[in-house]
């Protein structure tokens, strides 16, 4: 369906290029990794980017090991 932009030109809408049911499987496979979402970037391709609330460390491994600068 046609829509008219703001100098008044009809154009044609883009094709849709991804799906709610997409973009809800991969929220509830960030979650389920334990990943707190914090934003959700849907390009024009359809590629999905789900941006983290934090970066932590897990606690199984304690940290990553670059965490500390040695000698400081």
């Amino acid at each position: 369906m046609p829509f008219e932009n703001q100098s008044g030109l009809t154009m044609p809408r883009a094709p849709c290029n991804f799906r709610q049911r997409e973009l809800t499987r991969a929220i509830k496979g960030a979650r389920a990794a334990g990943i707190d979402v914090a934003r959700i970037e849907i390009e024009k391709d359809g590629k999905i980017v789900i941006l983290p609330a934090q970066l932590a460390a897990t606690p199984e491994t304690g940290g990553n090991e670059w965490d500390e600068v040695p000698g400081g």
